[in-house]
């Protein structure tokens, strides 16, 4: 059972494993991390849960050579170098959340981890039809190099790694990427740091352990995914990486198939997200306890103050 359609879990042979570390690699902590989930056998892989920042992460993390050749194939099979079915549905479902820029005005939007800048693109595309005098300056970071253009309005730039970014952004979107990254603390630290003055953070990520800890066998894609980032990581995110600003939105990821390519997927995870986002009316998005644990994924919108 995969939770994604991009990629499936491969076993990973001790000689392709670094040795376990003992701080919590989201966060730096150095205090308990319980063992809540096998994910791989001989040798044995467990997802570790920071008491602190309440994220999950593997106990033993690949080597940047194993995953420099899994990633060189890693969308061999997909149409495009993304992992949402429904770029144009996403990039509306996090502007309508976001208040419209001073009219004529220039947009940064920076995609970390945006494979060919799609998302970006669509939100760019969307700011631009609000406004017909907005420029907007989309800056990729990514593996795999995406040449640079100007269209209109709009402009896009690559960088291969995030220490090349400079200056700060009206708009950072880390759509499933934080997963992947072994060494997140730094990286998440730098996107919440480059976010501008009132300007706005999105990330979203899986939350598989609650339901793998329910159905056996379904895969979390390690190596591929290395952290498991839920609702009770992204409400603590804030405070964890002294972020000063509010939440917009902290709640179940948007369903990313199609019904008409993947009907029984997609009906499966628009019923297993419901009661959550049902939860969700009834409360704020800083609320910090959830009932409803099932959702597969979670998704978060940070406005700085």
């Amino acid at each position: 059972m995969r939770p994604t359609l991009s990629h499936k879990g491969q076993h990973v042979s001790s000689g392709d494993l670094l040795d376990r570390i003992e701080h919590c690699p989201v966060c730096l902590y150095a205090g308990a991390r319980p063992a809540v989930l096998r994910i791989q056998r001989a040798p044995d892989v467990h997802m570790l849960e920071c008491s602190r920042c309440r994220g999950c992460s593997a106990s033993q993390m690949p080597r940047p050579r194993y995953l420099a050749a899994y990633y060189q194939t890693y969308f061999d099979h997909a149409d495009g170098r993304v992992t949402f079915g429904r770029i144009a549905h996403l990039a509306r479902h996090i502007l309508r959340r976001i208040r419209p820029v001073r009219p004529g005005g220039v947009v940064r939007i920076l995609d970390f981890g945006g494979g060919d800048g799609s998302l970006a693109l669509a939100i760019a595309e969307q700011l631009s039809a609000r406004d017909s005098n907005t420029r907007v300056e989309v800056l990729v970071v990514d593996y795999h190099p995406r040449n640079p253009f100007t269209a209109g309005r709009i402009s896009l730039s690559h960088a291969s790694d995030l220490a090349q970014v400079e200056g700060q952004f009206h708009i950072v979107l880390a759509s499933a990427v934080l997963e992947h990254i072994p060494a997140l603390h730094p990286v998440l630290h730098r996107l919440l740091k480059v976010v501008s003055p009132e300007g706005y953070f999105y990330a979203r990520t899986p939350w598989v352990v609650p339901l793998a800890r329910l159905v056996p066998g379904v895969d979390l894609a390690y190596p591929g995914h290395v952290h498991d980032l839920g609702a009770d990581f992204w409400i603590r995110a804030a405070d964890t990486f002294a972020f000063e600003g509010s939440y917009l939105l902290s709640g179940p990821s948007p369903v990313a198939t199609r019904l008409l390519t993947h009907p029984l997927r997609t009906l499966v995870a628009y019923a297993a997200k419901l009661p959550a986002q049902l939860e969700n009316l009834a409360h704020s998005p800083e609320r910090t306890s959830r009932v409803w644990r099932l959702t597969v994924g979670w998704e978060v919108l940070l406005q700085r103050d």
